[in-house]
């Protein structure tokens, strides 16, 4: 695909990332097909200005960067993937969020996250950052955790996934 692709909504799953040995079945209905873009291939570490500047291409201008190395679409009889992991953004820095977000914290799967959004809702948004807040406790999620969670399980999306898959 010759990029930089355009999107309708784009989720940054944005932090520290690294390879699980799960697999799911990366089935979704045709109306909430999602796009998973990745930076890096699997074993290879991708540099933190990379993903920063993937970021922030995607949070300003809706649109994922001809860069990316890996893209996997979800299908309606599904393909095996990998359960990549997510972890905090501890000690990179953050990415730009553009004037005018909004901003809202929850829970995934009793770990605490915060999605920065461009409209008033997290539902009505288009450009989505989210991130696992910093704690003591180390706190992961895996790829299936977001793509089920009520905000973001029936709708269409292409994810990009700025994290390592090491």
């Amino acid at each position: 695909m010759p990029g930089p692709t355009r999107t309708t909504a784009i989720l940054v799953l944005y932090g520290h990332g690294a390879l699980s040995d799960a697999t799911f079945d990366f089935k979704r209905d045709a109306g909430a097909r999602l796009n998973l873009y990745s930076w890096t291939r699997e074993g290879i570490p991708v540099w933190d200005t990379q993903i920063e500047l993937a970021a922030n291409s995607a949070l300003q201008d809706g649109e994922i960067r001809d860069s990316y190395a890996t893209v996997n679409s979800s299908r309606i009889g599904g393909t095996r993937l990998k359960n990549y992991v997510l972890a905090a953004p501890t000690g990179l820095r953050p990415a730009t969020v553009p004037a005018g977000f909004q901003e809202t914290q929850f829970e995934i799967e009793g770990v605490a996250v915060t999605v920065q959004h461009n409209a008033a809702t997290i539902a009505a948004s288009t450009r989505m950052l989210l991130t696992i807040d910093e704690n003591e406790n180390d706190d992961i999620l895996f790829l299936t955790d977001f793509f089920n969670d009520a905000n973001f399980a029936d709708r269409q999306l292409d994810v990009l996934w700025c994290a390592c898959k090491s």
